[in-house]
């Protein structure tokens, strides 16, 4: 039982920093103009992106302990989250930047295939990210019309 709780509460624990995640790169996208909702589906994507890579990484682990060497000792609060953090703005502003682009569909496929090179990230994975950063685009296009 307590195996379980635990893994309830990690779970719980997960899907409150990705909400705290969302909210902010909502509350960045609107200072910036965009779509609250494309830049956070774009996140979300991500999200689930980095869930594969993880699920791939912990089925096939490079050491006994299924942590590579260079992130032993890491600590998720206080090393990892930070610098997340930071990368997750760069991406909102760069989403800003960049999001009158977004908005032809064969580029960003060939792109998001031809740069998403991680291991463990499926074809629809990539698909779905493509349709994410479509949506971005879609959504300026749409605010420039008005």
């Amino acid at each position: 039982m307590l195996t379980i709780n635990a893994a309830t509460a990690s779970r719980s624990r997960t899907s409150q920093q990705e909400q705290a995640v969302l909210q902010h790169v909502a509350a960045q996208a609107r200072t910036l103009g965009l779509d609250e909702r494309a830049a956070q589906h774009v996140f979300k994507v991500q999200i689930a992106l980095a869930k594969e890579v993880q699920q791939t990484a912990l089925q096939n682990p490079l050491d006994e302990n299924g942590i590579p060497s260079w992130a032993r000792g890491l600590d998720l609060n206080n090393d990892l989250r930070p610098v997340l953090t930071e990368l997750n703005d760069r991406i909102v502003r760069e989403l800003a930047r960049a999001a009158i682009h977004l908005q032809d569909h064969s580029l960003l496929q060939r792109l998001t295939d031809e740069e998403v090179t991680m291991g463990g990230v499926s074809a629809t994975g990539k698909q779905h990210l493509t349709e994410a950063l479509l949506a971005v685009g879609n959504g300026t296009r749409q605010e420039e019309h008005r």
